[in-house]
């Protein structure tokens, strides 16, 4: 048996083929920035379509990618090396993000066989294939970037989410968290980071509607500036759509969460 797993769907003939299809579902699924950006943060970077868009397209000065899969961690290297979007601000890393660094734990394939379904979360039936991966903490990743603020994360990591952010004292440097859910823990999620100080939102992605798979966009309501995040976009088929056109409730929302840190921020002075 092989120390590491093996899928079909990230073989190096097999990602030439569909590379470009994955590429124009980050585009819709993630929301983007105006103007470019410090640090950006890909959690669960698979093979690497994300970290490619904004790259290539110089959205962030700074991209951090991590995937704990040794063979589609290989993969990514290898295609992001072919298309030029290696440079020097842009680094792979091939770790697990949990909520504490240094862990051994096992990640386990999915039954679908697809690169992207494998979780650190055994699926009901058990495993046809895992491998052992090391953890790094968002904390940690925080502190060795070394930067007073992080302009985006994004999470794609089947089921971490909720670990990694519950055990992360950083949060407040982070201006944008956009996560996608799995195994329904987008209520809870979505009222964690309100309680942190973020406006959370719930979206559902095109490309996912059929799965249900829904996203939560948190922006800290301390930090960002509304006129900036009504900009955020994202590209659905040839059409740019700004975060502010598409959600029009979002400003009365914005103005409340600030009020409602403004408020709660008194009254910790106060006491």
């Amino acid at each position: 048996m092989s120390d590491f797993i093996e899928f079909d769907d990230n073989k190096p003939d097999r990602i030439q083929q569909t590379f470009g299809a994955m590429v124009d579902e980050v585009r819709s699924a993630y929301l983007y920035p105006p103007t470019k950006k410090g640090v950006c943060i890909d959690i669960g970077s698979n093979v690497g379509a994300f970290t490619y868009f904004v790259a290539s397209n110089d959205m962030y000065e700074e991209v951090y990618a991590f995937e704990p899969s040794q063979e589609t961690h290989r993969t990514s290297v290898a295609i992001l090396g072919q298309l030029g979007a290696l440079k020097k601000d842009v680094e792979v890393v091939n770790l697990a993000v949990t909520g504490k660094s240094g862990d051994k734990f096992f990640l386990h394939a999915n039954p679908s066989g697809r690169s992207g379904d494998a979780s650190l979360i055994e699926p009901e039936g058990g495993s046809t294939q895992k491998e052992l991966v090391t953890t790094i903490s968002l904390d940690d990743i925080i502190e060795k970037i070394g930067k007073d603020r992080i302009d985006f994360i994004k999470m794609d990591c089947e089921g971490a989410e909720l670990d990694i952010l519950y055990h992360c004292e950083n949060l407040s440097k982070v201006s944008i968290i956009m996560a996608e859910c799995h195994h329904g823990c987008e209520e809870a999620l979505g009222q964690f980071l309100v309680e942190k100080g973020f406006y959370a939102t719930r979206l559902i992605a095109d490309h996912d509607t059929d799965m249900g798979l829904p996203y939560v966009v948190a922006f800290n309501a301390k930090d960002m500036y509304l006129e900036d995040v009504e900009e955020y976009f994202n590209v659905i088929g040839d059409q740019v759509k700004a975060f502010g056109a598409v959600n029009p409730e979002f400003r009365l929302k914005y103005d409340e969460a600030v009020q409602y840190w403004k408020e709660n921020s008194e009254a910790g002075e106060e006491e």
